[in-house]
């Protein structure tokens, strides 16, 4: 079993991995649109996106992007913000919903684009989206460690070696005589890290196949997937009637991405099966 010593960890440390999780993801970002640089010709203009799009899109991104995160947090727990509004404040106690923050962050990507300028809107936007979320579970996974510190994401009760101890204080409600929880965030981290060594291949190696949009698409369906497994481990999750509410949103990414993956490859899907369909004939 993991001996977590949570109480003997300062907040501080969690911005500081939030702001390490952030830093390498965009300096990832900026390497990658650096060597392989994105041009397409749009009438008789020809547009380029370079590695200084990506920290002006973070400079938007970010600030929405962690008020959505606690926004989505609150709301999950409205009674309590209703009646303790200035605790919103207090991030460093815990408390970001990944959901909340990729729908700000993708508010404030389509008002940086708009504003740039109308004719380059959709080439920036899918471009520096492929980019950004190609790094976007790098930073997850480092980022997802917070939870380890700020004690809000533990899962339920369980025996297996690599259970987490939490010390009786930070236990969740209703379940203080249990001292050993499912370690969700180490789950999420780990699969996050998995899913961006998955998006660099494709990157990579997988260029005849890859489209602009397809590694952003590819995201939204791995992390969907991701999180539907670990929602199942949480505790004290918010809800819809009797459904998570991250498994509804997450469910419906999901559906959203395959339908657009198909339609974005439906003529190599064609193609493909016709080849083999005649080899087979031969």
């Amino acid at each position: 079993m993991v001996q977590a010593e949570l109480n003997m960890l300062t907040p501080s440390v969690s911005g500081i991995l939030i702001s390490i999780g952030i830093l390498i993801a965009m300096l990832f970002s900026e390497y990658l649109l650096s060597t392989h640089p994105q041009e397409k010709r749009i009438g008789n203009k020809r547009l380029k996106a370079t590695d200084r799009d990506i920290l002006r899109s973070l400079i938007t991104i970010v600030p929405f992007s962690l008020v959505g995160a606690r926004l989505y947090h609150a709301v999950n727990y409205w009674n309590y913000y209703t009646n303790n509004p200035l605790e919103i404040l207090k991030t460093w106690n815990g408390g970001m919903g990944f959901y909340g923050a990729l729908l700000g962050g993708i508010l404030a990507f389509l008002v940086f684009s708009f504003i740039k300028r109308a004719p380059v809107f959709k080439f920036r936007f899918i471009v520096i989206s492929d980019f950004l979320f190609l790094s976007l579970p790098l930073a997850y996974a480092i980022g997802r460690w917070e939870s380890f510190i700020t004690r809000d994401i533990v899962g339920i009760p369980t025996k297996v070696p690599w259970a987490i101890s939490v010390p009786f204080a930070f236990r969740p409600q209703g379940f203080k005589l249990y001292d050993s929880f499912h370690p969700v965030f180490l789950y999420e981290s780990f699969l996050c890290l998995l899913l961006f060594l998955g998006l660099y291949f494709v990157f990579r190696f997988v260029k005849r196949w890859k489209a602009d949009g397809s590694i952003s698409l590819l995201f939204l369906l791995g992390y969907s997937l991701i999180r539907l497994v670990t929602e199942s481990m949480r505790i004290g999750i918010w809800k819809i009637g009797i459904y998570p509410t991250a498994s509804i949103i997450s469910i419906t990414i999901l559906i959203v991405s395959i339908i657009l993956l198909v339609k974005m490859y439906h003529h190599h899907f064609a193609k493909f099966f016709r080849k083999r369909i005649r080899a087979t004939s031969l």
